[in-house]
Protein backbone atom coordinates (compact mmCIF):
# COMPACT_ATOMS: atom_id res chain seq x y z
CA UNK A 1 0.00 0.00 0.00
CA UNK A 2 1.33 3.43 -0.94
CA UNK A 3 2.26 5.57 2.06
CA UNK A 4 -0.11 8.49 2.54
CA UNK A 5 1.49 11.84 1.85
CA UNK A 6 1.90 14.24 4.74
CA UNK A 7 -0.42 17.24 4.26
CA UNK A 8 1.63 20.39 4.86
CA UNK A 9 0.07 23.78 5.50
CA UNK A 10 2.21 26.92 5.30
CA UNK A 11 1.70 30.01 7.43
CA UNK A 12 3.20 33.05 5.74
CA UNK A 13 2.95 31.46 2.29
CA UNK A 14 3.28 34.84 0.53
CA UNK A 15 6.61 35.69 2.18
CA UNK A 16 10.04 34.99 0.71
CA UNK A 17 10.65 31.84 2.74
CA UNK A 18 7.01 30.76 2.62
CA UNK A 19 7.01 30.88 -1.16
CA UNK A 20 10.22 28.87 -1.43
CA UNK A 21 8.97 26.22 0.99
CA UNK A 22 5.61 26.04 -0.80
CA UNK A 23 7.19 25.59 -4.23
CA UNK A 24 9.50 22.86 -2.91
CA UNK A 25 6.73 21.03 -1.04
CA UNK A 26 4.53 21.08 -4.13
CA UNK A 27 7.27 19.38 -6.12
CA UNK A 28 8.16 16.77 -3.47
CA UNK A 29 6.75 13.26 -3.91
CA UNK A 30 6.50 12.56 -0.16
CA UNK A 31 4.43 15.64 0.76
CA UNK A 32 1.18 17.25 -0.27
CA UNK A 33 0.87 21.03 -0.19
CA UNK A 34 -2.47 21.36 1.59
CA UNK A 35 -2.65 25.15 1.42
CA UNK A 36 -1.45 28.33 3.01
CA UNK A 37 -2.48 31.24 5.17
CA UNK A 38 -1.85 34.93 4.77
CA UNK A 39 -3.80 38.06 5.65
CA UNK A 40 -5.19 38.55 2.15
CA UNK A 41 -6.18 34.97 1.37
CA UNK A 42 -4.59 35.34 -2.09
CA UNK A 43 -2.19 32.81 -3.60
CA UNK A 44 0.69 33.18 -6.05
CA UNK A 45 0.61 29.42 -6.76
CA UNK A 46 -2.14 28.25 -9.13
CA UNK A 47 -4.37 25.58 -7.64
CA UNK A 48 -3.11 26.06 -4.07
CA UNK A 49 -5.83 27.14 -1.61
CA UNK A 50 -4.84 30.10 0.57
CA UNK A 51 -7.02 30.97 3.55
CA UNK A 52 -7.51 34.23 5.39
CA UNK A 53 -7.58 32.63 8.87
CA UNK A 54 -5.24 30.06 10.45
CA UNK A 55 -8.21 28.01 11.66
CA UNK A 56 -9.16 27.19 8.06
CA UNK A 57 -5.59 26.12 7.27
CA UNK A 58 -5.45 23.76 10.25
CA UNK A 59 -8.55 21.89 9.09
CA UNK A 60 -6.78 20.68 5.92
CA UNK A 61 -3.24 20.18 7.35
CA UNK A 62 -1.43 17.32 9.11
CA UNK A 63 1.51 19.58 10.00
CA UNK A 64 2.12 23.32 9.75
CA UNK A 65 5.24 25.20 8.65
CA UNK A 66 5.45 28.80 9.87
CA UNK A 67 7.75 31.43 8.37
CA UNK A 68 5.76 34.59 8.95
CA UNK A 69 5.91 37.63 11.25
CA UNK A 70 5.80 37.53 15.07
CA UNK A 71 2.21 38.79 15.24
CA UNK A 72 1.07 36.18 12.71
CA UNK A 73 2.92 33.41 14.57
CA UNK A 74 1.16 34.36 17.79
CA UNK A 75 -2.22 34.21 16.05
CA UNK A 76 -1.34 30.83 14.51
CA UNK A 77 -0.28 29.41 17.87
CA UNK A 78 -3.53 30.47 19.50
CA UNK A 79 -5.37 28.60 16.75
CA UNK A 80 -3.08 25.56 17.17
CA UNK A 81 -3.92 25.38 20.86
CA UNK A 82 -7.57 24.94 19.77
CA UNK A 83 -6.70 22.52 16.93
CA UNK A 84 -3.36 20.94 17.93
CA UNK A 85 -1.10 19.92 15.05
CA UNK A 86 2.69 19.40 14.79
CA UNK A 87 4.53 22.63 14.02
CA UNK A 88 7.79 23.55 12.30
CA UNK A 89 8.43 27.24 13.03
CA UNK A 90 11.26 29.52 11.92
CA UNK A 91 9.81 32.95 12.69
CA UNK A 92 12.36 35.05 14.57
CA UNK A 93 12.05 37.84 17.16
CA UNK A 94 9.17 36.12 18.99
CA UNK A 95 8.03 37.70 22.25
CA UNK A 96 8.21 35.89 25.57
CA UNK A 97 4.43 35.48 25.42
CA UNK A 98 4.65 33.79 22.02
CA UNK A 99 7.49 31.57 23.23
CA UNK A 100 5.16 30.57 26.05
CA UNK A 101 2.53 29.56 23.50
CA UNK A 102 5.13 27.39 21.77
CA UNK A 103 5.84 25.70 25.10
CA UNK A 104 2.12 25.08 25.68
CA UNK A 105 1.66 23.53 22.24
CA UNK A 106 4.74 21.33 22.85
CA UNK A 107 2.91 19.70 25.76
CA UNK A 108 0.48 18.22 23.22
CA UNK A 109 2.35 18.06 19.92
CA UNK A 110 5.93 17.92 18.59
CA UNK A 111 7.18 21.46 17.94
CA UNK A 112 10.41 22.18 16.06
CA UNK A 113 11.41 25.80 16.63
CA UNK A 114 14.66 27.23 15.38
CA UNK A 115 15.91 30.64 14.34
CA UNK A 116 17.86 29.06 11.48
CA UNK A 117 17.04 25.83 9.65
CA UNK A 118 20.49 25.54 8.08
CA UNK A 119 22.18 22.20 8.72
CA UNK A 120 25.52 24.02 8.82
CA UNK A 121 24.38 26.40 11.58
CA UNK A 122 23.26 23.47 13.73
CA UNK A 123 26.71 21.93 13.29
CA UNK A 124 28.36 25.30 14.04
CA UNK A 125 26.47 25.46 17.31
CA UNK A 126 27.96 22.10 18.27
CA UNK A 127 31.45 23.21 17.23
CA UNK A 128 31.17 26.28 19.46
CA UNK A 129 30.56 24.06 22.48
CA UNK A 130 33.64 22.02 21.64
CA UNK A 131 35.76 25.15 21.04
CA UNK A 132 34.80 26.61 24.43
CA UNK A 133 35.62 23.37 26.17
CA UNK A 134 38.94 22.78 24.38
CA UNK A 135 40.24 26.36 24.34
CA UNK A 136 39.40 27.03 27.96
CA UNK A 137 39.54 30.48 29.58
CA UNK A 138 41.69 33.28 28.21
CA UNK A 139 39.91 33.81 24.89
CA UNK A 140 37.61 36.75 24.19
CA UNK A 141 34.56 35.93 22.08
CA UNK A 142 32.90 38.20 19.51
CA UNK A 143 30.29 37.48 16.81
CA UNK A 144 29.89 39.38 13.54
CA UNK A 145 26.74 38.75 11.50
CA UNK A 146 25.93 40.22 8.08
CA UNK A 147 22.58 40.19 6.26
CA UNK A 148 20.81 41.90 3.36
CA UNK A 149 19.44 45.41 3.75
CA UNK A 150 15.81 44.21 3.91
CA UNK A 151 16.24 42.14 7.07
CA UNK A 152 13.95 43.66 9.69
CA UNK A 153 15.64 42.58 12.92
CA UNK A 154 19.13 43.05 14.33
CA UNK A 155 20.98 41.22 15.66
CA UNK A 156 19.82 38.12 13.84
CA UNK A 157 18.06 35.40 15.78
CA UNK A 158 20.86 33.06 14.74
CA UNK A 159 23.54 35.34 16.21
CA UNK A 160 21.60 35.55 19.47
CA UNK A 161 21.30 31.76 19.59
CA UNK A 162 25.03 31.32 18.97
CA UNK A 163 25.77 33.88 21.68
CA UNK A 164 23.52 32.06 24.14
CA UNK A 165 25.37 28.81 23.44
CA UNK A 166 28.68 30.56 24.08
CA UNK A 167 27.38 32.29 27.21
CA UNK A 168 26.35 28.94 28.68
CA UNK A 169 29.33 26.88 27.54
CA UNK A 170 32.17 29.36 28.12
CA UNK A 171 31.05 30.39 31.59
CA UNK A 172 33.58 29.64 34.31
CA UNK A 173 31.05 29.69 37.17
CA UNK A 174 27.42 28.86 37.80
CA UNK A 175 26.05 32.00 36.11
CA UNK A 176 26.18 32.62 32.37
CA UNK A 177 28.48 35.29 31.02
CA UNK A 178 26.56 38.31 29.65
CA UNK A 179 25.73 38.93 25.99
CA UNK A 180 26.27 42.48 24.74
CA UNK A 181 25.01 44.04 21.49
CA UNK A 182 27.76 46.14 19.87
CA UNK A 183 30.17 48.58 21.47
CA UNK A 184 30.19 52.33 21.94
CA UNK A 185 31.68 54.93 24.24
CA UNK A 186 35.24 55.62 25.39
CA UNK A 187 37.73 53.97 27.72
CA UNK A 188 36.06 50.60 27.13
CA UNK A 189 37.44 47.79 29.23
CA UNK A 190 37.05 44.23 28.01
CA UNK A 191 34.78 42.25 30.33
CA UNK A 192 33.97 38.54 30.46
CA UNK A 193 31.23 38.72 27.81
CA UNK A 194 30.05 37.69 24.35
CA UNK A 195 29.57 40.64 21.97
CA UNK A 196 27.42 40.64 18.80
CA UNK A 197 28.05 43.07 15.92
CA UNK A 198 25.38 43.35 13.17
CA UNK A 199 26.00 44.56 9.60
CA UNK A 200 23.21 45.24 7.07
CA UNK A 201 23.52 45.88 3.36
CA UNK A 202 23.31 44.59 -0.17
CA UNK A 203 21.76 41.20 -0.88
CA UNK A 204 23.79 38.94 1.45
CA UNK A 205 21.67 35.94 2.47
CA UNK A 206 23.46 35.53 5.79
CA UNK A 207 26.97 35.25 7.24
CA UNK A 208 27.95 34.49 10.84
CA UNK A 209 31.54 34.54 12.09
CA UNK A 210 32.56 33.71 15.65
CA UNK A 211 35.97 34.95 16.79
CA UNK A 212 37.90 33.39 19.68
CA UNK A 213 40.58 36.02 20.36
CA UNK A 214 43.55 34.91 22.44
CA UNK A 215 46.78 36.61 23.43
CA UNK A 216 48.83 34.71 20.83
CA UNK A 217 46.29 33.24 18.38
CA UNK A 218 42.84 33.75 16.89
CA UNK A 219 40.35 31.04 15.93
CA UNK A 220 37.47 31.90 13.55
CA UNK A 221 34.46 29.70 12.88
CA UNK A 222 32.35 30.94 9.97
CA UNK A 223 29.15 29.97 8.20
CA UNK A 224 27.95 31.49 4.92
CA UNK A 225 24.49 31.00 3.47
CA UNK A 226 24.81 31.07 -0.32
CA UNK A 227 21.07 31.12 -1.01
CA UNK A 228 17.78 30.52 0.80
CA UNK A 229 17.40 26.99 -0.49
CA UNK A 230 19.64 25.74 2.33
CA UNK A 231 16.87 26.70 4.77
CA UNK A 232 14.33 24.79 2.69
CA UNK A 233 16.57 21.71 2.82
CA UNK A 234 16.50 21.97 6.61
CA UNK A 235 12.72 22.34 6.67
CA UNK A 236 12.31 19.17 4.60
CA UNK A 237 14.55 17.26 7.03
CA UNK A 238 12.50 18.66 9.93
CA UNK A 239 9.23 17.54 8.30
CA UNK A 240 10.57 14.01 7.76
CA UNK A 241 11.79 13.85 11.36
CA UNK A 242 8.68 15.27 13.04
CA UNK A 243 6.40 12.58 11.63
CA UNK A 244 5.74 10.08 14.39
CA UNK A 245 7.43 12.13 17.12
CA UNK A 246 5.73 12.56 20.48
CA UNK A 247 5.04 15.89 22.18
CA UNK A 248 8.02 18.09 22.99
CA UNK A 249 9.95 21.15 21.93
CA UNK A 250 12.85 20.48 19.58
CA UNK A 251 15.43 22.27 17.42
CA UNK A 252 17.45 21.43 14.31
CA UNK A 253 20.07 19.92 16.59
CA UNK A 254 17.49 17.32 17.63
CA UNK A 255 16.56 16.72 13.99
CA UNK A 256 20.22 16.06 13.14
CA UNK A 257 20.62 13.94 16.30
CA UNK A 258 23.24 16.32 17.66
CA UNK A 259 21.20 16.50 20.88
CA UNK A 260 19.54 13.59 22.74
Amino acid sequence: MEKQKQKVGISGISGRMGRLVAETIRGASEFHLAGGWNRTGRSHLPGVPVFSTPDELLVVSDVVVDFSQPEASQRLLKALLEQPKPLVCGTTALSDDTQGLLDRLALEQPVIYDTNFSVGIAVLNQLLRQACRLLGPGFDVEIVETHHRRKKDAPSGTAVRLAQTLAQQCSTNESEIPVQIGRQGTNLTRQNEVVIHALRGGSITGEHTVYFLGEHEVLCLEHRALDRNLFVDGVLRALRWISGQGPGRFSMEHVLQLKP
